[in-house]
């Protein structure tokens, strides 16, 4: 149901197992530490995450179409404080399982918490999915080749990162994902290939 858990920072651990629907702001601003959406959940809705200041792991296994702009795991657009945006400093993997073949539109869009993207088999990343996700540091594929518009990521994917950032891929791939989009967009925004 749609804001069913909204704003219940007494819950921290949600089991999903055979559920098949999650409705909007399910879980937004609730205390949850960790998650693991099911392949069962085929209908989700937007924001279903958003404001989940503890949330520092995420296995997303839901092949879920969600119709406008999903940002499940969004935070804030104002992303210049981030004590007050992710006041728990909590820095989130997210893990894409193989049963979602398209990330859905602005999956993760205003994400300042998520430092690390796992790729297991998705292959295709829609608009925005990426974009604003100031401190993505690392993003791993380990499956084929994701492929998605230059705008799955923008100039901000990275920004507030003050190390390396790197997108790992299989082996004797990196020419490929160098070449294509949205990777070559994130090498031209400091992101370095590297082999695994």
């Amino acid at each position: 149901a749609a804001s069913a858990f909204e704003g219940n920072t007494a819950l921290e651990a949600v089991d999903l197992t055979g559920i098949t629907g999650i409705g909007d702001a399910a879980f937004q601003s609730s205390g949850l530490k960790a998650v693991t959406v099911p392949s069962s959940v085929t209908t989700m809705g937007t924001q279903v995450f958003r404001y989940c200041y503890s949330l520092a792991d995420v296995t997303y296994n839901s092949p879920a179409t969600v119709s406008g702009q999903s940002r499940l795991f969004s935070g804030t657009s104002a992303v210049t404080d981030l004590t007050l945006n992710n006041p728990n400093n909590i820095s989130r993997t997210i893990t894409v399982g193989s049963a979602v073949t398209t990330l859905p539109v602005a999956f993760a869009q205003y994400d300042i918490m998520t430092t690390k993207v796992v790729f297991e088999g998705a292959t295709a990343i829609s608009q925005a999915a990426l974009a604003a996700m100031t401190r993505l540091a690392t993003i791993e594929c380990k499956g084929g080749q994701p492929t998605g518009a230059a705008n799955a990521v923008a100039s901000t994917t990275g920004n507030a990162v003050s190390g390396d950032k790197k997108i790992l891929v299989p082996a004797g791939q990196k020419a490929a994902y160098e070449a294509a989009t949205p990777w070559s967009s994130l090498v031209g925004y400091g992101y370095k290939v590297e082999e695994q």
